[in-house]
């Protein structure tokens, strides 16, 4: 009971569901995997230089502040190996 908008919608659907399968069957396995490997890698390498960025920020405002960033640990806190 689809209008006819809806069905052509569909039609539409289908067939371009059918050219991405047929182009995904047809790629070499190492595309694909180096494709969402890259892809992982890449924003995991922006992720920490975003974050890297973020602390190198703060240790710079606390040095301007005179506040030390990292204190020495005590040595009843250390562990030894």
């Amino acid at each position: 009971s689809l209008s006819k908008g809806q069905n052509v919608d569909a039609e539409k659907r289908k067939k371009k569901r059918k050219k991405l399968k047929k182009l995904i069957q047809e790629l070499p396995g190492c595309i694909l995997f180096g494709w969402i490997f890259m892809s992982v890698a890449l924003f995991l390498l922006m992720l920490i230089a975003y974050f890297r960025m973020q602390l190198s920020e703060g240790e710079s405002q606390f040095s301007r502040q005179g506040i030390p960033f990292r204190k020495e640990i005590p040595a009843h806190q250390t562990t030894t190996f």
